[in-house]
């Protein structure tokens, strides 16, 4: 079990950004995320209940999504895991990967 912490990126020339950075506590360990939906309008989940019990949820709604952002050499060749996104309640402080199969695991973050 890890902690993390979840906070804006915040650019050096303080420009607003869609990315947030995943902390490791204990650990020199960061995750870049975005938010799902602003790449793929389609982006829906079904977490089974014993998940949403898992994280303290209701609801799926409770739940912020996020995707993991691989980034690479090239712009144009970053890519985004929407095959296994990043589930965090809010309330609850807690979260998981969950494995979302009916979707990509190198989405492209800027299309053609």
């Amino acid at each position: 079990r890890r902690h993390f912490i979840l906070g804006h990126y915040r650019p050096a020339d303080g420009s607003v950004s869609p990315f947030f950075l995943l902390q490791a506590k204990d650990a020199d360990l960061c995750f870049p995320l975005v938010s799902p939906d602003l790449l793929a309008s389609d982006y829906r989940l079904a977490p089974p209940p014993e998940l949403l019990a898992k994280l303290g949820a209701a609801a799926p709604e409770e739940l912020a999504v996020f995707a993991v952002v691989t980034l690479r050499d090239r712009l144009e060749q970053i890519t985004v895991n929407l095959q296994g996104p990043i589930l965090l309640n809010p309330a609850s402080g807690l979260g998981l990967q969950f494995v979302a199969e009916q979707f990509p695991l190198r989405y492209p973050l800027i299309r053609p």
